[in-house]
């Protein structure tokens, strides 16, 4: 074989076997960009579904607390919470 066939030959795998790496690599970068988009979504549903819950129980305790305080305004008590931070001496966050 002389020379030139060889460096022909030479480019011609350098450039197929270029050519194929480069085909792997956007081939993963494509599957990992889909893998990010699954994720994605299953967060953002899982974020719809919490949401309302979180809602639904921050009313639940502002009702509570106004019936706290209707009955306490009623038989004359002072006003307490249900919120354990506004409960005087709550120790329950370890401070």
């Amino acid at each position: 074989m002389d020379a030139g066939l060889a460096g022909l030959l030479g480019g011609v795998i350098g450039v197929a076997v270029g050519a194929l790496g480069a085909a792997g690599s956007d081939y993963i970068t494509g599957r990992k960009a889909e893998q990010q988009a699954q994720w994605q979504l299953c967060l953002e549903h899982l974020n719809q579904r919490r949401e309302p819950r979180a809602q639904a129980y921050a009313a639940v305790l502002a009702l509570a607390n106004e019936v706290l305080g209707a009955l306490a305004a009623a038989h004359n008590h002072p006003p307490t919470s249900v919120w354990r931070d506004d409960t005087p001496g709550d120790t329950s966050r370890g401070e």
